[in-house]
């Protein structure tokens, strides 16, 4: 169909073809400027990772923002945390929520006190009104009221004479979702110069936008506060920030230095004031494939947006092709010759674009997102080379230049590169065993030096609980379900287990109010008789504690509107789907006896690797398997002899094999995502195993029209897209840089030197 293609028609009126396909473009270009790049760690995890990363992002520490201030006293620390405290808490466009423990936070939880009493609160109190001791609390709690102190807390010490409130505060210590000593909101060190607060936040509210809106907040805050006074802040907010912020960077720098590179290239080797049109299709390509990708998934990630770079190399191989085709024809020939050029052109960017679509099923947002970008932009590319190209380029009589270049052209034997091959095949078997393999999230991460500061003096107050702690999700299907199945796992693991305690279902809570009045309903006459005794001695009126009483007896104190909620700063109950689960945080070797009629999950760093290294190390494998089963068969249908096909797989290979070497030369961490580069590493390898097989293959036709420079150019042109990805700061694009840049080195290679010692005809 294509061979019938009406060149000569579209060549007359080719002003105002190329006027349509101008104006088309802009409307693209309008597009682009309205493209938003997102990052989330969640888009570079399959799908099948959903619940384990809700989990962990709304954990109790999931939805939280960590404020450490470092002084040098404890009178700037303090003025510095009533300041933030204020400000963020004021700020209504952030929703912040941080928990104050004031003297009504006190009075609120000492009033609710009942729902949850426990046998450790019985144990601690217990020691405490028996015997001569009872005298003594009470004697000392009353003498506060006629001291300063007293004027602060009058409400506090006439409500509780007994002075629990601070013995059953202790409960608070269980909301340690750190596993460290401290775990109040609030966090103070001995001599008082190291404050951490806790603001909570709704889950989902802190996206890109709200990230950078608190990171300008904290800036600017931090500007006002002293000198003398180190702030700084750590969660996901922050995470967010700086891998947007460094992904941003690398796009300007890749997108920089790639075009930089090839323009570089063009002056120096092409130097032809028409062939610059070739290197402007990459950024146009780009333009097309993103905003049209935007359009179809409705979000672009950053790393797929640095990543379409390699857009700059692989989309001027087409064109570059074409237009040596044309140089090496006669103007006679100009479209006969572009005609035969249809076929391997096509062929060559059906096998990328097919390996670029079989990460579109890979599960994961990012791949999907990059599958679908490159797949466009490389259409534009070949649109360009087949139906633009030959309307553009001017055609040269070389045919006595081309085959003086081929005559000195000198091949390998073929014993010669089966033992190149086979040495280099041995020594990637080798270097294999050196490869260093990342597949923990944190190797998804790319973050600031200053951040990796701030995280080791955040691990040295919290103990580095991001690695050293698990979540234990306890799952129901409504919140009391939840609640009450958490209580049964804490049951059978009572030293695990301690949140139970201060979210109790509401069962659980009737039976702790029973067990409040049992217990100071069996000493209430001997507390009356004290404490009214020890009263008339300071002169307080009768019935000052009358509310304290009807408070043992009742579990319920009179006339109080206060209501107790720790969810304002910790809230381990979430909702996950249609489900609901209460998320406790244990150490990561925690070993726990669960309920099989209980749905629960174990989430820690081993598990999740785990989890990553079968699911998505599954996916790889199939994919890796699919492109090049898919390869052979095209290939096989296309030469008709397994040979050619084999020949054209070759250069994949090889570039595989000169990866995995130079990865272990160099000690280069790969990372997850960027394994799934290989399959792409083998498409682009077919490609020139494809144009190398058709040259040889057809020495009288297609060879002419494609010499061997050609092939280079093109090379060093992808070379330079994908290898500028190895100047970003980003792991995963560094990485897949890296794999990309030493594939096609090993791929070239191989197309230039090894394939052609197979071919005996001299031409």
């Amino acid at each position: 169909m294509l061979s019938k293609f009406n060149f000569p028609f579209l060549y007359q009126c080719r002003k105002i073809y190329f006027a349509a396909l101008c104006a088309v473009f802009l409307f693209f270009a309008f597009l682009f400027s309205r493209v938003l790049f997102v990052e989330d760690i969640s888009q570079m995890l399959p799908q099948s990772f959903a619940e384990e990363l809700s989990i962990i992002q709304n954990s109790p520490a999931g939805n939280k923002i960590f404020i450490v201030i470092d002084a040098i006293d404890a009178d700037a620390a303090q003025e510095t945390k009533d300041f933030i405290y204020r400000e963020l808490s004021e700020d209504k466009s952030l929703s912040l929520s941080g928990l104050d423990f004031d003297l009504n936070f006190l009075l609120s939880f000492y009033e609710n006190a009942p729902k949850l009493w426990n046998s450790d609160i019985e144990a601690a109190i217990s020691p405490l009104i028996s015997g001569a001791q009872l005298s003594e609390r009470i004697d000392e709690n009353i003498n506060k009221l006629f001291s300063p102190e007293g004027i602060f807390s009058e409400d506090l010490i006439i409500e509780d004479p007994l002075n629990l409130t601070f013995i059953l505060a202790q409960e608070l210590q269980k909301l340690n979702f750190t596993n460290s000593n401290e775990a109040l909101p609030q966090i103070i060190s001995e001599n008082g110069k190291t404050i951490l607060l806790i603001f909570n936040y709704k889950s989902g509210f802190f996206d890109i936008n709200k990230s950078k809106e608190f990171d300008e907040k904290f800036e600017s805050i931090k500007k006002e506060c002293a000198n003398s006074v180190n702030l700084f802040y750590m969660g996901a907010p922050r995470y967010a920030v700086e891998n947007n912020k460094i992904v941003r960077k690398d796009i300007v720098k890749v997108f920089s230095a790639s075009l930089l590179l090839s323009f570089l290239f063009f002056i120096f080797f092409i130097r032809e004031l028409k062939a610059l049109i070739i290197y402007l299709i990459a950024p146009a390509s780009i333009i097309f494939a993103a905003s049209l990708s935007y359009l179809i998934l409705g979000q672009l990630s950053g790393i797929a947006a640095g990543f379409s770079s390699v857009l700059t190399g692989l989309s001027v191989d087409y064109g570059l092709y074409m237009f040596f085709a044309l140089k090496c024809s006669k103007e006679s020939d100009r479209f006969k010759n572009a005609k035969k050029m249809f076929k391997p052109i096509t062929v060559s960017a059906a096998t990328s674009i097919f390996t670029f679509a079989f990460l579109f099923f890979s599960g994961i947002e990012v791949l999907k997102q990059i599958s679908l970008l490159c797949s466009l932009g490389l259409l534009f590319a070949l649109f360009f080379a087949l139906f633009c190209a030959p309307l553009i380029f001017d055609c040269k009589e070389a045919d006595g230049e081309n085959k003086r270049a081929v005559k000195k052209n000198v091949r390998l034997k073929t014993n010669s590169a089966f033992i190149i091959l086979l040495i280099l095949f041995l020594t990637s078997l080798i270097s294999f065993h050196f490869v260093r393999f990342n597949f923990s999230l944190q190797s998804l991460n790319t973050v600031s030096k200053s951040f990796e500061r701030d995280r080791e003096r955040f691990d040295a107050l919290f103990g580095a609980a991001d690695t050293k702690n698990a979540v234990f999700a306890v799952f129901g299907k409504t919140k009391e379900q939840a609640l009450s199945n958490n209580e049964k796992i804490s049951k059978q693991n009572k030293t695990l287990f301690q949140l139970s305690k201060i979210f109790p279902s509401k069962e659980q809570e009737k039976k702790n109010i029973e067990e409040w009045k049992l217990f100071w309903g069996e000493r209430l006459p001997r507390i009356e008789y004290v404490l009214d005794k020890t009263s008339e001695r300071y002169g307080l009126k009768r019935g000052l504690y009358g509310d304290f009483y009807d408070f043992l007896k009742s579990g319920v104190f009179p006339n109080s509107a206060k209501v107790f909620t720790l969810d304002g700063v910790f809230n381990p109950l979430i909702k996950i789907g249609s489900e609901f689960a209460f998320i406790n945080i244990l150490k990561a070797d925690a070993v726990i006896d669960k309920d099989r009629d209980i749905k629960t999950v174990f989430v820690s760093d081993e598990t999740l690797n785990k989890k990553i290294i079968s699911q998505m190390g599954a996916k790889f494998l199939y994919i890796l398997a699919a492109v090049f089963i898919f390869s052979f068969i095209i290939l096989t249908a296309i030469f008709r002899k397994i040979k050619y096909s084999l020949l054209a797989v070759l250069p994949a290979v090889c570039g595989i094999a000169v990866f995995i070497c130079a990865s272990a030369a160099f000690r280069i961490e790969i990372n997850i995502l960027s394994i799934f580069i290989i399959p792409l590493l083998i498409g682009l390898g077919v490609d020139y195993g494809v144009l190398t097989v058709f040259k040889y293959k057809n020495a009288g036709g297609f060879s002419k029209l494609h010499p061997s420079k050609a092939l280079i150019f093109a090379a060093v042109s992808t070379i330079i897209g994908f290898g500028s990805l190895s100047i970003a700061s980003h792991k995963v694009l560094f990485a897949m840089g890296f794999i990309i840049f030493w594939g096609i080195l090993g791929a070239v290679f191989a197309a230039l030197f090894i394939i052609p010692s197979f071919f005996q005809k001299e031409f």
